[in-house]
């Protein structure tokens, strides 16, 4: 094999690990913006007795990486100081929050904070660190983007971990609202 082939492949695989890498940054910020816009649920039981569910108002516009990360934390992992609404119809509210000790929510912060850091490293530094011409440079660079990825995928595998137990408990939730013994109780 001769020096530009490898060269080459180096090249090649390092610009496949950038892909792989922003691909599962996006996944993390995708999933943190779900759990924020889920974070919480009120079902309301009409006088019709049909269950009407309710979601906060999420941002429509695109937040950068750090924000969402900061008002995922905020949604999640701070204490409850939402205000509850009393009305006179019957409902049910759910809210999906973790709670933990102040150095473990510390900890976790900084979690967070590092994956946001490497994700702006990587989109933002890329260019000027990326020697396409070294060999040496690129195969430093793929350790670095292995390295990353590892993280992230933890992020990720921690993330979908907690997105099944809430859908779990919504689904159940969400069967118990709609069951007709349910319903036949509230409008007895």
């Amino acid at each position: 094999m001769n020096m530009c082939s490898d060269h080459e492949k180096i090249l090649a695989e390092t610009l496949r690990k950038v892909g792989r890498n922003l691909y599962n940054y996006q996944q993390v910020e995708k999933i943190w913006n779900l759990h924020i816009k889920n974070r919480s649920i009120k079902t309301t039981i009409g006088q019709d007795g049909v269950p009407v569910v309710k979601k906060p108002e999420s941002s429509k516009r695109a937040l950068p990486m750090g924000w969402v990360a900061e008002n995922y934390r905020k949604a999640l992992y701070a204490s409850d100081t939402e205000s509850e609404d009393q009305s006179e119809e019957f409902s049910i509210s759910s809210k999906f929050s973790i709670e933990a000790e102040f150095d473990a929510l510390a900890e976790r912060r900084k979690q967070m904070l590092q994956v946001v850091r490497e994700r702006n490293l990587l989109v933002h530094s890329l260019v000027e660190r990326l020697d396409a011409k070294s060999t040496e440079s690129l195969i430093i660079l793929g350790r670095e983007l292995d390295e990353e990825n590892e993280r992230t995928i933890s992020e990720i595998e921690q993330l979908n971990e907690m997105s099944k137990f809430y859908i779990e408990s919504m689904k159940l939730l969400e069967e118990l609202l709609k069951s007709k013994e349910f319903v036949n109780e509230l409008t007895k």
